[in-house]
């Protein structure tokens, strides 16, 4: 089976804002943004070349928790390390709290995202 890469924007990081700066928040969507807009805030802060499955487990999981979150975090930065898929898959298994509160809902959709994040949906 083939797997197609899916295209991104390479920027360098040196020219990224910290993700709380006022700079970095004027370039998120605002609520009700198309998806489209949304994936290219994402896109932007991903330097590494992602397989078609992995970059759609990362924009379903982005737009749930939204970009500033999805954009200054952890899974993020391990993504641009360079660490390999298996382990920063796992990563998304720890987003499953609304306020402070482990919710059943999130756990479902973080196992289905974790399930295409590694190819097995």
């Amino acid at each position: 089976m083939t797997m197609t890469l899916v295209p991104f924007v390479r920027r360098q990081p040196e020219t990224l804002q910290p993700a709380g700066s006022r700079m970095a928040r004027s370039r998120m969507p605002q609520p009700g943004t198309s998806m489209t807009a949304k994936s290219g805030m994402v896109a932007a802060v991903i330097y590494v070349p992602l397989e078609q499955h992995e970059w759609a487990a990362l924009l379903s999981w982005s737009y749930n928790v939204g970009t500033t979150a999805a954009c200054g975090s952890s899974l993020v930065r391990k993504i641009n390390s360079g660490q390999p898929a298996s382990a920063w898959c796992a990563e998304l298994d720890r987003w499953v709290y609304a306020g402070g509160k482990r919710v059943q809902g999130l756990v479902n959709r973080r196992a289905a995202e974790r399930r295409m994040c590694e190819g097995r949906s």
